[in-house]
């Protein structure tokens, strides 16, 4: 091993975007007249060449040649679909040490799904590549870390690897704990039967730390994405944020009603997920069942200033919960929520936006399953204005105070919705993504409280139809 030497190595689909080109040459330039560590070896530049399914294969084969092939003591990978400035190897070294930081990344941005827009449209989000681990519904995974410090090394769980720095003793680590499987995906059981499978780069991330090694990003090292006419970097990722902010109320306003019922175990990646996912989140409230003691200790093994406990006082049902939970709610806006959902980031944001461009009282969130919440019909879960609920009352009849109407279980988010629609106080917002994972979805087993819940949905239907018919 040559000490303080780097190989380029990188994948492209047969054609390298101009601003990949350009970076290159001016980065090769810059060596070659500077500091002299970019090296050649039999392979020149080690461009390997990778169709639809061959990321894998692809970093695998770079990462072999790096160590068979090369004796340089870094390797440069990067993706022939970004931009980077001529020094960017040179800070790498300077942020990297083999043993303390022996894998640096470049401050990348990934372009994420948003969700649904108008027309068929698909929204997209600029995603830092910087992660923390976190574990939301029982499931392991990382979390882009949208709040992460500028112009600094950075310490993660994670990161991509469209531009990063690896020093030859961690591939080296990797292959004697794992063989020549670098990238290969991983796969972890999530329970019930399920398991999710990381991409290459956070496979390659999770193996790093099963070998004891750490993962940085030098958040100062910039860098451009090329996403077919669309540039992720910095400053287009620094404007949305700025966009977003101006449409997001300056406190938090949101009290999340969660009713909950003999699921103690899940409560903690609830509280979690809802944390992690609302930036205006005022609390949330569990409302839990005077008898249901293993739910209460959870609740109050979760208390902060965020997260309360409230014993339901009301009729033992979803409507009950959260009727109690209103009495004590002084945030501007509530939330129906529920111990099934998992809440996609941004979603808050969305709906007050929709709120306040439309005046809306109720505003529905998308829940990716029922037919009726995807055509914008009906919302299962509800953004529901406090005033609202105060001075008028959220159910068909005029009751104020009253957030639901005392049904077993079913349609009380069915009225909810028609009495809104009725009083032109309604809008639906897709772009708010609740998701319910329920067992009709395919997203959940069914168990003795969801067996509960529609043992009298005839009855609750009936009931519907009566009120319903008493409006016209």
């Amino acid at each position: 091993m040559t000490p303080g030497t780097v190989s380029v190595g990188f994948l492209h689909p047969g054609a390298w975007q101009s601003c990949f080109a350009s970076s290159l040459i001016d980065m090769l330039f810059f060596d070659a007249y500077g500091p002299q560590r970019i090296v050649s070896h039999p392979h020149g530049r080690m461009a390997v060449e990778t169709g639809a399914g061959q990321i894998v294969a692809g970093r695998n084969d770079l990462a072999r040649k790096f160590l068979d092939v090369t004796d340089a003591e870094w390797l440069f990978m990067v993706d022939a679909d970004m931009g980077f400035a001529p020094d960017t190897v040179e800070r790498l070294v300077a942020a990297a040490d083999p043993v303390d930081r022996p894998v640096v990344g470049a401050l990348a941005f990934a372009m994420k799904s948003d969700g649904a827009g108008e027309f068929f449209a698909r929204r997209y989000r600029a995603t830092p590549t910087v992660y923390r681990a976190a574990t939301v519904d029982g499931k392991v995974g990382f979390a882009p870390m949208f709040d992460y410090p500028p112009g600094r090394v950075v310490r993660v769980d994670a990161t991509g690897t469209a531009c990063v720095l690896i020093h030859r003793s961690a591939l080296v680590a990797i292959r004697d704990a794992y063989g020549d499987r670098w990238f290969d995906p991983i796969e972890v059981p999530t329970g019930s039967a399920g398991r999710t499978v990381f991409g290459e780069d956070l496979s390659f991330c999770l193996r790093l730390t099963a070998c004891g090694l750490l993962v940085h990003v030098d958040t100062s090292v910039r860098t451009t994405h090329d996403k077919g006419g669309v540039f992720l970097d910095e400053d287009t990722y620094r404007l949305q944020q700025a966009m977003m902010s101006l449409r997001t109320p300056p406190s938090p306003c949101i009290d999340v009603i969660v009713p909950t019922f003999g699921r103690a175990d899940r409560l903690a990646g609830v509280a979690a997920n809802i944390a992690a996912a609302t930036a205006n989140l005022a609390r949330i409230t569990f409302v839990v069942e005077a008898d249901d003691v293993a739910s209460i200790e959870a609740v109050e093994a979760l208390a902060s200033p965020t997260v309360r406990l409230a014993v339901n006082r009301k009729e033992r049902s979803y409507a009950g919960a959260v009727n109690t939970a209103f009495e004590a709610c002084d945030s501007a806006w509530l939330f129906t929520g529920a111990d099934d959902l998992r809440f996609h980031p941004g979603w808050d944001v969305e709906a007050l936006a929709l709120a306040a461009s439309t005046s809306a009282k109720v505003v529905g969130t998308n829940d990716l399953w029922n037919r009726a919440v995807l055509a914008g019909e009906h919302s299962t879960h509800s953004l529901v204005a406090a005033d609202y609920v105060r001075d008028v009352g959220a159910t068909f009849d005029v009751a104020p105070g009253r957030v639901l109407y005392p049904y077993h279980h079913n349609y009380v988010d069915t009225e909810l919705v028609a009495a809104a629609r009725r009083r032109g106080v309604y809008a639906h917002c897709h772009a708010a993504r609740v998701e319910h994972l329920h067992p009709f979805a395919g997203k959940a087993e069914m168990d003795a409280t969801y067996e509960h819940g529609l043992s009298r949905s005839d009855d609750d239907r009936a009931v519907f139809l009566e009120r319903m018919g008493a409006q016209r």
